[in-house]
């Protein structure tokens, strides 16, 4: 397995990480039913879509169904896609991370990727369908395995094709491993629609729509959830002075009406009415007060809890613009994090104090997984609440709407700046000459910290996803702060990117930052100085090869060559001999700004 340690892959993406929500016992017995009788059945189709929509428990399902299968040593592998985590939403990782899981379980299968992988150590960075054939087919075939693999919330995937591009490759190989069975969830978004209607795949199909399930038989299942989640909330409260019985059975009947088959609006809601400090019978009563209010279903009776919780968890700042101006930052930082930051994460990325921080959250536990640690990442506790707060139509006050893309501007500048700050030659202190290996990750991204590694990491794709109605002083200062960081911090940043084990993703975002600079109305000096300053090529993994991220006629390649081998640089001590001599080579050569010719 050691040679495999270094195939790209997503960590925490299995079944087995932490985080994961189990169906509550007695609930959801149907559905099970249905899936378990599919994966027993030899003679059934191979493939598995559990169809939902937001909220309807595909995620919950996967994961409880994923332990079952788990525990009788039938599941192969799993895969947990999330757009809260950069290595879960990428494609990229998909294949890679269920090969991994497949080589540790078993031992043939192991020993064909071995030696793929010794022949090819750039397997895990090459196009999808080689990492498919390479890395999942040919070594099924090889080892003539008979198991499950679980793809959990495929939308959540990043994919700009028509048709989902992980389901169009199925289609194409999926005839060559027969005695494999795939269980897939996802929301029914037109990619995911239009690739189980691939004809290679539809016919070997199974559908499940999860929001057509007996209307009966789902409020049985939120009607147990909330009966037992709060009634294990009042066991050890007895000094609460709750009526008995508590809830009511017309509170009950109400809120199970307004979750319409949503079972995030009841978990939500739970949370909401249990928060400590705060009396959980007025937080019942505050949303079941109006039980006519929610004659809509799903996503508007969702949109109207989360409304009662931002509007209850603020009442005492109501007319305090600086307080709603301090929140709408911390949350447009939260809900656009390509990787979950921690309170001293962003109190560092977005220059506040820990205490401004944990005043826009300490209210808000319902719909945010916040941890008694400062170190450890907050988190929402579902992906509805961002879909809410950065949608006009839904969420309509204004104090708490996010401009998503106005939210990943300011997280570029925000980057830029700490990057502008913090980053420093040799910022782990370690001895000259020497390897990464010789220091723990541990302690080299301790010694870089969580902030400057979010900002080194992220800063381009927060680049390429800001606003395209920026103003133009926006734009100059963002494209003054890339000329800088070009200008000075640009060898510093490899450095970090290599200490972190991050070097491969410094070609998505030379990438990402061209695409940017292309997008600008008008450049307030000419771009080519840097790549006089910077002179820098990176031809990473055979595919790509570009000397910076903007387009120039000069190639000053062969000042600055940094070679990979995957995703780790091949000698730590080449690179830093390299980029000593970039350094010298920027420090003697930095041309000054010019103006653009007319």
């Amino acid at each position: 397995m050691r040679d495999l340690m270094t195939l790209p892959r997503a960590r925490n993406a299995g079944h087995l990480s932490e985080h994961h929500r189990y169906c509550l016992k007695g609930t959801r017995v149907e559905v099970f039913e249905l899936i378990e009788n599919w994966a027993d059945d030899d003679g059934a189709l191979r493939v598995y879509w559990l169809n939902g929509h937001a909220g309807s428990g595909k995620s919950t399902i996967a994961q409880s169904f994923s332990k079952r299968m788990f525990g009788e040593k039938r599941l192969g592998a799993s895969f947990f896609c999330s757009r809260d985590f950069a290595d879960r939403s990428e494609l990229q990782f998909i294949f890679p991370t269920l090969s991994f899981q497949l080589a540790c379980q078993f031992p043939a299968f192991r020993a064909h990727v071995v030696q793929t992988f010794r022949l090819r150590p750039d397997i895990g960075s090459e196009s999808l369908t080689n990492q498919l054939v390479e890395l999942i087919i040919e070594p099924l075939e090889a080892a003539d395995i008979s198991t499950l693999i679980v793809i959990d919330a495929l939308d959540e995937c990043k994919d700009d094709k028509p048709a989902s591009a992980i389901l169009s490759l199925l289609a194409r190989y999926i005839n060559r491993i027969p005695q494999v069975k795939w269980f897939i969830t996802g929301r029914p978004e037109a990619p995911i629609r239009s690739g189980f209607r691939i004809p290679a795949l539809q016919p070997l199909t199974q559908i499940f729509i999860l929001h057509d399930v007996e209307v009966t038989a789902v409020e049985h299942d939120i009607e147990l959830y909330l009966r037992t989640r709060l009634s294990e909330y009042i066991q050890d409260r007895s000094h609460m002075d709750l009526p008995i019985p508590w809830p009511s059975d017309e509170h009950t009947r109400i809120l199970v009406k307004k979750a319409t088959g949503l079972f995030i609006f009841i978990v939500t809601a739970v949370t909401f009415i249990t928060s400590p400090g705060h009396l959980p019978d007025e937080r019942l009563e505050l949303i079941t007060c109006r039980p006519d209010e929610n004659t809509h279903e799903g996503r508007s009776g969702l949109d109207i809890l989360y409304s009662t919780i931002l509007e209850k968890g603020s009442t005492f700042a109501e007319y305090d613009e600086d307080y709603f101006h301090n929140l709408r930052m911390v949350w447009g930082c939260i809900v656009t994090a390509f990787n979950p930051l921690s309170l001293d994460g962003m109190s560092s990325l977005l220059e506040k104090r820990p205490r401004q921080i944990s005043t826009s959250l300490r209210l808000h536990h319902a719909v945010l997984r916040v941890p008694p640690s400062r170190s450890e990442p907050v988190r929402v506790y579902h992906k509805s609440f961002p879909d809410y707060l950065t949608d006009p139509a839904r969420c309509t006050d204004k104090r708490f709407f996010i401009d998503d893309a106005n939210s990943h501007t300011q997280m570029a500048i925000k980057s830029l700046q700490l990057m502008r700050i913090k980053l420093k030659k040799n910022i782990c202190n370690l001895p000259q000459y020497s390897m990464n290996k010789d220091a723990s990750l541990s302690y080299r991204r301790s010694g870089i910290g969580e902030s400057l590694e979010y900002a080194c990491r992220f800063w381009a794709q927060h680049l390429a996803a800001s606003s395209k109605s920026r103003s133009s002083a926006e734009e100059e200062g963002l494209l003054s702060s890339l000329r800088d960081f070009f200008e000075r911090e640009v060898i510093f940043w490899f450095e970090v990117l290599s200490l972190t084990e991050n070097l491969h993703s410094s070609v998505y975002s030379l990438r990402d930052a061209r695409s940017w600079v292309s997008s600008c109305v008008s450049l307030p000096f000419d771009p080519r100085w840097i790549s006089d300053s910077c002179a820098l090529r990176l031809p990473v993994m055979k595919r790509h090869s570009f000397s910076t991220p903007f387009t120039t006629a000069k190639d000053l390649s062969s000042n600055f060559l940094i070679v990979f081998k995957g995703r780790h640089c091949i000698s730590t001590t080449l690179l830093c001999l390299n980029l000593q001599r970039a350094a010298k080579y920027t420090r003697s050569s930095t041309p000054k700004s010019r103006a653009v010719s007319p």
